[in-house]
């Protein structure tokens, strides 16, 4: 399976590693907003390290970006296609719903 993500790796001039593979395979497939420990439910065997310096690199090259934190606990959106947003975020469940915004970036 080729996955988009992948191409801007190979286009910024990183390597495909395993880890990046695999997480890089499992966000082109996600959808909605996600944390570290989401993608280990997914990806069991995950290396800790290795996840955690993918999903920088992934921030870094713009493939995903950080959306809230909660309770110490980055969470992040694929960027994909989508455009520009905001996000509500309920403080008791932590459902969040995009916010259109009309704004240049």
């Amino acid at each position: 399976m080729h996955s988009w993500i992948l191409d801007i790796l190979a286009e910024a001039g990183y390597r495909r590693t395993v880890p990046r593979i695999t997480i890089a395979h499992f966000l082109s497939r996600y959808e909605g907003i996600f944390s570290a420990r989401d993608v280990t439910r997914h990806i069991p065997d995950a290396d800790r390290v290795s996840l955690y310096r993918a999903l920088n690199l992934f921030a870094k090259l713009d493939i995903i970006h950080p959306v809230f934190q909660k309770n110490g606990e980055t969470h992040y959106e694929v960027h994909g296609k989508k455009k520009h947003h905001h996000h509500i975020v309920c403080e008791k469940c932590s459902a969040s719903v995009p916010v259109p915004c009309h704004v240049a970036n």
